[in-house]
């Protein structure tokens, strides 16, 4: 797998366009029989993934058909580890979904500021 040589998830990702990262828990290593899930939840739909074990660490390989079914906004992310029934919380936080410029349609992306003052204008 190539890696973005990511070490953690970025603190925001882009629709329609991979991410790669790979994480190396000290306290929840691969190779002892861990497994790590990447969760996303907030605008629909929420998102998880499996980090695919690699020595020690885990690596997660999100594809552009992934993040392309993920709606815009902030998400609250967690890292989860788990074995032998026992879950912890490795790392979490916020990630931002931004739209894909690539695919945007002209004016689909101003704000609602911007709109508004082109309609009093007109």
């Amino acid at each position: 797998m190539s890696h973005q040589n990511l070490t953690a998830i970025p603190e925001t990702i882009v629709k329609g366009t991979s991410v790669d990262y790979k994480r190396t828990p000290a306290e929840f290593p691969a190779n002892d029989g861990w497994t790590l899930t990447l969760i996303l939840s907030g605008p629909p739909p929420n998102f998880t993934k499996a980090g695919v074990a690699n020595l020690a660490s885990f690596d997660f390989a999100i594809t552009a058909t992934e993040t392309a079914t993920l709606g815009v906004g902030n998400y609250f992310w967690e890292e989860r580890a788990e074995k032998a029934g026992k879950k912890h919380t490795y790392d979490s936080g916020v990630i931002a979904v931004a739209a894909d410029l690539a695919s945007a349609t002209a004016g689909s992306l101003q704000t609602f500021e911007a709109k508004a003052l082109a309609a009093i204008e007109a």
